[in-house]
């Protein structure tokens, strides 16, 4: 009994500092935010992406009650099955965008900075990374997170959670970094992957490290058309 009250005390830390760490990456989001408007036109859609987490983190941490909807928030579970998975999933999603690239030929270089900046080529790819873990956190956040955690408890769990999350995260696209009905098709299978391995993990981190690979090759993808 001891043993396994100490692992659920080793887990339940765990998963305050998860949720630490998430808070201040939505803190530190919203604080950016002036920063970012000088490289983005402020739009009404930036302010609510910016603010509505770091509301959401805001409230439940200001009413107990509501502390059983961070249940998501959580790193998730490793077995050999899943590192495998992870691994080809993140190849597979690489090759997609390269493909969906080379095919579409979407202008993927007017991402944040990216045409309004001074600075060398290496710097400007350190910059793509910090974009990358900062975006991939708050997109995370709110479709695997809180999206697909409400939808579990409204439909139990299942496929259509995941279908219905991936939608979402694809709509969110049409008028972004990959523009149009083919940018939210491909950005809404990489959202069914997405699902799939916070299911199958039963946490954030794996998703979190697939959308961190193909946001920097977005990114790479973009510095590329602006050589």
């Amino acid at each position: 009994m001891r043993s396994g009250s100490g692992g659920g005390d080793r887990i339940a830390r765990r998963n305050r500092r998860l949720y630490r760490a998430v808070g201040v990456s939505f803190s530190f989001t919203a604080a950016a935010s002036p920063l970012i408007a000088r490289f983005v036109t402020p739009t009404p859609f930036t302010v609510i992406y910016m603010i509505m987490p770091v509301a959401y983190i805001a409230v439940v941490w200001s009413v107990p009650s509501l502390s059983g909807s961070l249940g998501w928030l959580r790193v998730g579970q490793f077995s050999p099955f899943l590192w495998t998975a992870l691994a080809v999933l993140a190849i597979l999603s690489v090759i997609g965008l390269i493909l969906y690239f080379v095919t579409i030929r979407p202008d993927l270089s007017h991402q944040p900075v990216m045409g309004s900046h001074r600075m060398n080529p290496a710097a400007l790819f350190a910059v793509g990374i910090g974009i990358a873990v900062l975006n991939a956190a708050v997109e995370e956040s709110m479709y695997r997170g809180i999206l697909m955690n409400a939808l579990d408890a409204w439909l139990g769990g299942g496929i259509l959670p995941i279908v219905l999350q991936a939608i979402a995260f694809g709509t969110l696209h049409f008028n972004s970094t990959e523009p149009g009905v083919s940018g939210v098709l491909i950005t809404a299978l990489l959202g069914l992957v997405l699902g799939w391995l916070r299911r199958a993990g039963r946490g954030m981190l794996p998703p979190y490290i697939v959308h961190v690979l193909v946001d920097i090759g977005v990114w790479t993808l973009g510095l590329l058309q602006t050589a």
